[in-house]
């Protein structure tokens, strides 16, 4: 019986072994990856947030600068007695922004039915408007043109009872660029610390388990019935409190063996002087 259950637990023992390790670098490395994953994302996000924050304050005041303008020139040309037409507003807009240094890249009016009047880009087309369009506030919302990502700004003002909507958009693409930018450097950075962190973690869990590993085979010695052997950690820790319980259990189990191997031999020059 001893001899059938003795392999069986010596299996059972590497198994728990090569468990432990890797459990504790698996653990280990678990919470190295969820600690990087959430704080990378976290930087990334507040990052991206503070960015786009600063291009609507930017943006709007850009709107806002440009919107003035216009008006001032549609007003300057109603005190002159001019008639104010769509065409006239046009010829006034494609003017101003032929003087204005980093204006938008694409300006659009529109009717107070939604009509475009005007755009210097024909690809706003394809983008649904009326959400943005208000007319007692001032809009903005972002919106995806030509594979790019834009911020749209809109307000209005009235002529003769007729309400014009003035929409600027401004290309933000470059801070999504940025955002998937420090993902993908975040990605390759956080690969390569993993893949450090398991050479390192390994290499320190099976340091961390040699001692264990070294009582398992002096356990292992003993079941097999060497009562000599002993474990030699000198370590000051828990595991090194464990080898010498164990050592002083090792001396107990050898002296009753001892003593049971005495009895039995007393016993049997007992029976043998009796015989004889």
């Amino acid at each position: 019986m001893l001899n059938y259950l003795n392999p069986f637990m010596i299996r059972r023992g590497m198994r728990l072994k090569m468990k432990f390790w890797k459990k504790l670098a698996l653990f280990v490395i678990t919470i190295i990856s969820i600690i990087l994953a959430c704080s990378r994302y976290y930087i990334v996000k507040s990052n991206f947030i503070h960015s786009i924050e600063n291009s609507i304050k930017q943006n709007t005041n850009q709107h806002i600068l440009e919107k003035y303008m216009l008006e001032n020139e549609i007003v300057k040309k109603i005190q002159e007695g001019e008639e104010v037409t769509d065409e006239k507003i046009v010829e006034y807009l494609k003017s101003l922004y032929n003087f204005i240094e980093n204006s938008s890249e694409i300006v659009a009016l529109y009717s107070d039915d939604y009509k475009l009047i005007y755009s210097n880009n024909n690809t706003i087309d394809e983008l649904d408007i009326s959400l943005i369009l208000d007319n007692d506030i001032d809009m903005y919302c972002f919106k995806e043109l030509a594979n790019k990502q834009y911020m749209l700004v809109s307000s209005n003002w009235s002529i003769n009872n007729e309400i014009t909507y003035i929409i600027n958009a401004y290309d933000i693409n470059s801070i999504y660029e940025e955002k998937d930018r420090q993902l993908r450097d975040i990605l390759i950075t956080d690969i390569i610390i993993l893949l450090i962190s398991i050479t390192v973690i390994s290499i320190f869990s099976i340091f961390l388990t040699k001692p264990i590993d070294s009582l398992n085979k002096i356990t292992k010695k003993i079941a097999l019935g060497d009562f000599k052997e002993r474990v030699n950690i000198k370590s000051k820790d828990e595991i090194g409190d464990l080898a010498r319980s164990f050592n002083i259990m090792a001396d107990e189990v050898e002296n009753k063996i001892d003593e049971l191997n005495l009895q039995v031999k007393q016993k049997n020059d007992f029976i043998n002087r009796f015989y004889t």
